[in-house]
This record gives structure tokens, C-alpha cells and sequence, in this order.
């Protein structure tokens, strides 16, 4: 590099150097960031739908009087064993 001048391969070198992220770097870790989080919304969501699908199954078997499981779980008795 002469003195006074700067040539155009010596502002890459001193890009490559810089320790801070590109903007292009940034948006696609931002890009990976959120793609992961939509994974996890999926997840939550799926989750979600089975507890709710259980709840109501259970719903459905608590309000039914006359259900042959009802009058099942009715005639047993459970037994509590004191620990020793």
C-alpha cells in the first residue's frame, strides 16, 4: 500500500478482519433463529391438541353416568397401604 493511497484489496483485507458480524451474516442467523422457533410453535401447538383431545376424553367419561368403564372404576375399591 503507498502512502495516502487505499487500494480496493486492502479494504477486503481489513473487512475480513473485522470481528463484527455482516449484516448478511446476521440475517441469517435471524432467519435460522426464527425457523427454530416456528419448529418449537409446531411442537407447542401439536402438544397443546393432545392434552386438549385427552381433556375431553376424560370429560366425556367423568359425565357419562351409565358408561360400562363408569361403573367399572365404580365397583373397585382402592386399597391405601401405610408405609412402614
Amino acid at each position: 500500500m503507498k502512502a495516502g493511497h487505499v487500494s480496493t484489496s486492502d479494504v477486503e483485507d481489513d473487512h475480513s478482519l473485522c470481528k463484527n458480524p455482516t449484516k448478511a451474516d446476521v440475517i441469517t442467523t435471524a432467519i435460522r433463529h426464527i425457523e427454530h422457533l416456528e419448529g418449537e410453535v409446531r411442537g407447542t401447538q401439536a402438544f397443546v391438541k393432545t392434552l386438549q383431545d385427552q381433556i375431553e376424553g376424560l370429560q366425556k367419561l367423568v359425565r357419562c353416568d351409565d358408561c360400562a368403564m363408569m361403573k367399572f372404576l365404580q365397583g373397585k375399591q382402592l386399597v391405601v397401604v401405610p408405609p412402614t
